[in-house]
């Protein structure tokens, strides 16, 4: 791009085309009318994700999971796990299982973010901690190519930056082998006797926020939702770069992130921004969004199980977001109390 001496930009051609082409392709947009248009819209929308993310098996693979140790904890125990996803593809998981509850408890799947040890940092982990203290069950996994399931697994290994792009001559995506696994990672939870299959929920930041995002708007057997500092909208992120594995090719040719929202609808979402996020995850990029998806969920009169708290901080997964996403689990998920924050438990990672 030109420069002008005083560092000022003199033309912005590329962003005036890619913004152009963004908004042209949406320009027509509108609210679905009612339930009936709504559904027909849904349909369609499913179809259409699925077909961008690339195809999945046609057939589902054992299970075949493994238990590679445990580590007992006050009040709670650490298993070591795999479990197969596709035909001799692993997936790296830690089960956070409380001790001395009756009954079938609620679970969670905790997906990773962009965070250096992936299931195992520190930030990963105390959410999880968080829950299981609370009652929940709990199922971190390592997303594809990350973590344990790295090539060379090690700190940072995340996708292997843009190893995830190599998966594109296949006709793959990365965020397409996210939604399998965990996808797969549910049908695993379903076979732990602790876990009531009728409660689960599923919640993640940054990149784990857009797992989440895809996985309640995919797969209905979660029933509460809570993607961190990761949602906008498509047309912020062709103003700003992003890794490969939050990529849905070609989503603005059929929707805008608002619907892919209003999937969830009439199950419960709350989606938490922080006011000093990156561009594409601003509390104006994710406030767009949100509007489409309110619209969906009052046609389903589920205003209430829709809501967007917004936090004074940077880009994170931070103890008041933790807080907030205990609230709405605890209220959807066990029905105590009215959605609101509720203290975390003390612990140590």
């Amino acid at each position: 791009m030109p420069h002008a001496t005083d560092g000022a930009p003199v033309s912005q051609p590329y962003n005036t085309f890619i913004q152009s082409l963004g908004v042209n392709l949406r320009s027509n947009d509108k609210p679905p009318a009612d339930r009936k248009a709504w559904d027909e819209r849904r349909t369609t929308l499913r179809a259409a994700m699925f077909a961008a993310m690339g195809p999945f098996p046609d057939k589902e693979c054992a299970l075949q999971p493994k238990n590679a140790g445990v580590l007992m904890r006050d009040g709670y125990r650490i298993e070591k796990l795999i479990f197969q996803s596709r035909p001799d593809v692993w997936v790296t998981a830690s089960a956070y299982v409380p001790e001395g509850v009756k009954g079938k408890v609620p679970a969670v799947l905790a997906v990773h973010g962009h965070w250096p040890w992936a299931r195992r940092d520190p930030v990963v982990q105390a959410r999880c901690l968080g829950l299981v203290k609370l009652g929940f069950f709990v199922l971190a996994v390592d997303a594809f190519g990350a973590g344990e399931r790295h090539p060379a697994p090690g700190q940072g290994a995340y996708h292997g930056a843009l190893l995830g792009a190599s998966l594109w001559p296949a006709g793959q995506t990365l965020l397409g082998m996210q939604v399998y696994d965990n996808r797969r990672a549910v049908d695993y939870l379903l076979t732990r006797p602790e876990v009531d299959g009728d409660r689960l929920g599923v919640t993640g930041a940054s990149g784990g926020g857009n797992q989440t995002m895809y996985a309640g708007a995919l797969d209905e057997r979660f029933k509460a939702v809570v993607p961190v500092c990761s949602v906008g909208n498509y047309q912020a992120y062709l103003q700003a770069a992003c890794c490969v594995c939050e990529v849905l090719p070609g989503a603005l040719r059929f929707t805008e992130e608002g619907d892919v929202l209003g999937l969830v609808a009439p199950r419960a979402l709350m989606v938490v921004s922080a006011t000093k996020d990156s561009f594409q995850f601003s509390v104006a990029e994710a406030d767009k969004s949100l509007n489409r998806a309110k619209a969906i969920f009052n046609l389903y009169d589920s205003e209430n199980k829709l809501t967007h708290p917004v936090f004074e901080s940077p880009h994170a997964y931070n103890q008041a977001m933790r807080e907030a996403m205990y609230g709405w689990m605890t209220h959807w998920l066990k029905g105590e109390g009215d959605g609101k924050s509720i203290p975390e438990p003390k612990h140590e990672v």
